[in-house]
């Protein structure tokens, strides 16, 4: 149970408040300020609720002095006496919000501290995220935390100084290119140019001469000698995506390759040594495929010397979050923007999600939400439709909730998707069965903007 600090020189009111939020809170109070100092040197306090015009204080040097005790706690100012401009200049001094008093509807200081303690979590999340991040910057932003992960790097890191041949495995979006150019960027052979060919994307009769090169007049079009990517790959790494949708009729050519670590260009009988470190990759389960004919066996040995199966997004979700903030800085940065933020439902929403196009995928919804979010916090509305109608958007309200936290959660879900398929209160109440004041209330109680 989360502590709340309340301060106030007005005895009733300490007492009406604590016995609002008493029932989903350790609630502290003092009702001079040396006492709350006191208290919060000895706990840890999750947010401060405090009178803004306090006996004793200077002005509102004391919201300051808080702030260096209880560091990131987020200071909800209530007061009747306050001037406007007294509560803005709060705000200037760090208070998270002003609450007027006297208080007609005890549920605004539940809401309001809610508020505060879901930007206090993302806050800290937030700023966690970034110190593991700048841990990923040395893994040439490969981002990951989780078992697997590791795993992998560390196979990464073993295999990467020498000229051994990998096989990257792994579906569609997982980062096997990544993998591919952070063995080449740790070997050797990173000061030259790293080529990646997608063998799945060229037809089978270019295909030979992409790799091997031609001879001029080798075949219509060939209006001249060109070199092909195995020459230009001389003494660097090359990477051929998609090795499984290949033709056996090339994968012998590209055997006797490895082997004599020559090649003949199209139209050509002689030989041209290369010093290529080979790095090929699939989506397929090769072993499958040399079972049914398709992939030659002598090739998939001659290829998988070393194999590094890169894990599926939905089997690594603890790294989600971490995944989620790195392309929401890189979208930052893009577009000169500043700082933006994923609530807790949101990032419920998206660890749930089954992510058929991995880290692709993500990085593709990130970008979506962020482009349509409000107050530059992504919540779950924000997030592409497909994502909330097998129910994840549901899934944010889970058992270790409080109650009260979740009926919120569920009426800001429902409210916020109500307003937004209907075109007016009167529709909505129509359609919920709610009447239109109840709606306007409810509005109103969960802080939704609706014009």
């Amino acid at each position: 149970m989360k502590n709340i600090l309340l301060i106030d020189d007005e005895i009733q009111t300490l007492e009406i408040c604590k016995r609002k939020l008493c029932k989903t809170y350790n609630v502290f109070t003092a009702d001079r300020l040396g006492d709350a100092f006191d208290i919060l040197r000895k706990n840890e306090i999750s947010c401060i609720i405090s009178d803004l015009v306090m006996p004793g204080a200077e002005d509102l040097k004391f919201i300051k002095d808080l702030q260096k005790i209880a560091e990131d706690c987020p200071i909800l100012v209530m007061s009747g006496k306050a001037t406007v401009k007294m509560a803005v200049q709060a705000m200037h001094a760090g208070a998270f919000d002003f609450i007027e008093k006297p208080i007609v509807n005890l549920d605004i200081l539940t809401v309001m501290t809610e508020k505060a303690l879901a930007s206090q979590y993302l806050k800290k999340e937030n700023k966690e995220l970034k110190q593991q991040l700048l841990k990923q910057k040395s893994k040439k932003e490969f981002i990951g935390n989780c078992r697997s992960v590791n795993k992998v790097l560390n196979v990464i890191s073993k295999v990467a100084p020498l000229n051994t041949t990998v096989l990257v495995n792994g579906e569609t979006g997982t980062g096997k290119e990544m993998i591919a150019r952070l063995i080449h960027e740790e070997s050797s052979r990173s000061n030259r140019e790293f080529i990646a060919v997608n063998c799945g994307a060229v037809a089978e009769n270019l295909l030979e001469s992409l790799l091997f090169g031609h001879e001029k007049g080798s075949f219509t079009g060939a209006v001249k000698d060109s070199r092909g990517y195995f020459e230009t790959a001389h003494k660097s790494t090359l990477f051929l995506d998609e090795i499984g949708e290949t033709a056996p009729s090339f994968q012998v050519k590209l055997l006797r390759v490895l082997q004599e670590k020559k090649i003949r260009r199209v139209g050509s009988e002689k030989l041209i040594p290369v010093d290529v470190r080979i790095i090929a990759a699939t989506n397929r389960n090769l072993e499958e495929e040399v079972k049914k004919g398709n992939f030659r066996k002598d090739l998939f040995y001659r290829l998988n010397v070393i194999k590094i199966t890169v894990p599926p997004l939905r089997q690594r979700t603890e790294d989600i979050p971490l995944l989620a903030y790195h392309f929401l800085n890189e979208f930052q940065k893009e577009n000169s923007l500043s700082e933006f933020k994923i609530s807790r439902a949101a990032m419920k929403v998206l660890i749930k999600h089954t992510w058929e196009g991995n880290v692709r995928e993500l990085q593709n919804v990130i970008e979506h939400a962020a482009v349509l979010c409000s107050d530059k916090t992504i919540n779950p509305e924000d997030l592409p439709e497909y994502m909330s109608e097998t129910g994840q958007v549901m899934n944010t309200i889970e058992f270790s909730d409080n109650y009260e936290q979740a009926k919120h959660q569920f009426e800001l879900i429902y409210f916020k998707r109500l307003l937004k398929k209907c075109n007016s209160v009167t529709e909505a109440a129509a359609v919920s069965g709610f009447s239109r004041q109840n709606i306007h209330v409810k509005i109103k109680k969960l802080g939704i903007e609706h014009n």
